[in-house]
């Protein structure tokens, strides 16, 4: 089931470990994970605070995952 309200993103910190986060409007939360390991966790966010840590992705290198996308095809 496609969910917009989910967004993922993904990518390198430090040329070595892989991040991802996610991050769910309808709860207003974010989760970091770095190689499939959950680092940080926090609910309670507004819209614009998620609209703000998307951005900070967005500046670090982090590239959006739309979920009509093949696995992996970010990495290209």
């Amino acid at each position: 089931m496609l969910r917009p309200e989910l967004h993922i993103w993904v990518w390198l910190h430090g040329g070595k470990s892989l991040m991802k986060a996610i991050i769910d409007y309808k709860k207003g939360s974010v989760a970091f994970y770095e190689d499939d390991k959950l680092i940080y966790l926090r609910v309670g966010l507004s819209q614009k605070q998620l609209k703000m840590i998307e951005k900070e992705i967005e500046n670090k290198g982090g590239k959006r995952l739309h979920q009509q996308s093949d696995p992996f095809v970010f990495l290209g």
